[in-house]
């Protein structure tokens, strides 16, 4: 048998309150005193034989499962990086403006901060939590192991062309294969994978919003990198756009 319930957080008390829809006397108040529970909010199915700890061990799980998405995608990320600075080339980065330069660095750093918020206090991030069904968020996990897998596949492939900025390097060459085969800019559409995972298993808008905020930035930059690859690889360059999609494969 399960009861479903409706959970509000107290974040100065560390209590959640859940008042009873079904399994139980309706409207009856379900005090569940566990530090665990804050972050849960809107409503919730609990089994009435593991009650508050079966909740507390579900709401572990999607932290565990950001944890893992996050712990990869930056292993690889940064992997693939290191090995793009070790020859020690000196990248300018004032081609790509620095109002932009800024926007994208500082949302980014706050996406990341509110991510971790979330991970090791989550009772700091619950005032933008949502309700979202279990198979959802679960969903999102899945959704974050195949965007690793779309980070490396494309860093495997762009390899040591990898900057974080718009300027080519000396030996910059261009890369028409594995996910740019299809497409111009797979890392960010894996950027943007990522960031749904996170909204998803997270049940936060406020993680969301601040991605897609990356996202877009990201996406408004995307045309000087592709004026900065034309300059370098002219004719060769356009053919290879004529023939990509930007951020999804062309299908005609």
């Amino acid at each position: 048998m399960t009861v479903r319930v409706h959970c509000r957080e107290n974040h100065q008390r560390r209590k959640t309150t859940c008042w009873c829809e079904s399994g139980c006397r309706p409207g009856d108040e379900l005090p569940l005193q566990v530090s665990s529970l804050i972050g849960v909010s809107g409503w919730q199915t609990i089994d009435d034989e593991t009650g508050a700890s079966g909740l507390m061990m579900e709401q572990a799980g999607y932290r565990l499962a950001l944890t893992v998405v996050m712990v990869l995608a930056l292993a690889t990320a940064g992997y693939f990086r290191f090995q793009s600075v070790k020859s020690g080339e000196q990248i300018s980065r004032q081609d790509e403006g620095w109002w932009l330069f800024l926007a994208i660095r500082l949302s980014g750093l706050v996406l990341f901060v509110a991510t971790l918020m979330f991970l090791v206090a989550p009772e700091m991030m619950a005032w933008a939590s949502v309700p979202l069904p279990d198979f959802v968020r679960w969903a999102g996990g899945v959704l974050g192991l195949l965007s690793v897998w779309l980070v490396y596949w494309t860093l495997s492939h762009l390899g040591t062309n990898l900057t974080d900025t718009v300027v080519t390097r000396a030996k910059h060459t261009l890369v028409t294969t594995g996910p740019y085969r299809w497409v111009r800019h797979p890392y960010y559409v894996a950027t943007l994978l990522l960031v749904c995972s996170a909204l998803l298993l997270s049940a936060n808008w406020f993680v969301g919003l601040v991605g897609v905020l990356v996202f877009v930035l990201l996406a408004i930059r995307s045309p000087i990198e592709e004026q900065r690859l034309r300059e370098r690889f002219g004719g060769e360059y356009h053919r290879y756009a004529a023939r990509t999609g930007r951020f999804l494969p062309r299908l005609w």
